[in-house]
């Protein structure tokens, strides 16, 4: 709300809020909790991808060894129940 002067009385005037970016109706990103097609790629090229990278890092010389091998395999896991979670969830 901003105040805007006239000669002795001022009164409030009620601002309205930038209207967005238009989203067809029916559309499925206008449905709360719901992505878009190319979201949901992405996040699965990001998991995969990622959990992947992650465990290549089991193939290096000398290898993980103990809990550092666990914590690898660990997060690798979990980055590919991401991408899988993306691409079927």
């Amino acid at each position: 709300m901003t105040t805007q002067g006239s000669d002795s009385k001022s009164k409030l005037v009620e601002q309205q809020p930038a209207a967005g970016p238009a989203v067809p109706p029916g559309s499925r990103s206008s449905v709360p909790g719901q992505d878009c097609l190319g979201c949901r790629m992405v996040g699965m090229a990001f998991g995969l991808g990622g959990g992947g990278y992650i465990m290549s890092q089991l193939l290096q010389v000398p290898p993980p060894k103990g809990a550092h091998k666990v914590a690898t395999i660990v997060t690798a896991c979990t980055m590919f129940a991401f991408g899988m979670y993306r691409a079927l969830g």
